[in-house]
């Protein structure tokens, strides 16, 4: 069975966009009990490229649809939100859904990529994550990706 874990990226101290010492800390903790991943994908944006490196994990591509999220999407959900507006803006919400979907499809295709019995992982930042869960498993915390056999951890 395939696994994909898709992770926002650790804490930065704003305005910067670069990670904080508490959040490198924190990305090396987590990392320590992860993987390994064959595939590693994340956001171009410097801070989720920060987060899997200091994870202890190399990262293999970039991709520009793990980082931009349009400026309606955002609107229409009222950025930041807990995870029960996000999952409601993907219901009721055209522009959410819509984007929700891709990001969902962006994930089946990333782990569609590793061989059976291994791993991918995503870093990828707020809003992206909570989107693509609430499209891909509304109600669990582990969930199959579409009937495949494939596995979706998030954190």
């Amino acid at each position: 069975m395939r696994t994909l874990e898709v992770h926002r990226y650790t804490m930065r101290r704003k305005p910067g966009q670069h990670l904080s010492q508490d959040g490198i800390a924190l990305a090396r903790l987590v990392g320590g009990v992860m993987g390994p991943f064959s595939l590693v994908v994340t956001s171009p944006i410097p801070r989720a490229v920060q987060t899997s490196i200091a994870m202890g994990f190399e990262v293999h591509e970039t991709l520009d649809a793990l980082g931009d999220l349009p400026s309606n999407v955002l609107d229409g959900l009222g950025w930041p939100s807990p995870f029960a507006r996000v999952a409601r803006a993907v219901t009721k919400g055209l522009r959410c859904s819509e984007f929700a979907e891709l990001q969902a499809d962006l994930w089946r295709s990333i782990v569609e990529r590793v061989p059976d019995s291994e791993q991918a992982l995503v870093v990828t930042h707020g809003a992206f994550v909570e989107l693509g869960e609430g499209r891909e498993r509304p109600g669990g915390r582990v969930r199959r990706l579409r009937g495949r056999d494939q596995v979706l951890r998030g954190r």
